[in-house]
């Protein structure tokens, strides 16, 4: 299994502990789950459509 060491700013890690305390997910859950809903989220499509390279397109769930 991939495991990435993540570095983020300490609101995001207060956020994520937070999460941790409050549900029965732990830190590792809370970003996967974080990732796969991203795909869905029209907001963090239009973020990465503001970066994307012309010439590859990005790639589409399921």
């Amino acid at each position: 299994m991939y495991r990435p060491t993540v570095r983020y700013n300490n609101v995001y890690r207060t956020y994520v502990n937070e999460l941790f305390k409050a549900t029965s997910l732990d830190r590792n859950q809370i970003f996967r789950l974080a990732l796969f809903t991203a795909a869905y989220n029209q907001k963090f499509i239009e973020m990465l459509e503001q970066h994307q390279r012309k010439d590859v397109p990005l790639p589409r769930t399921i």
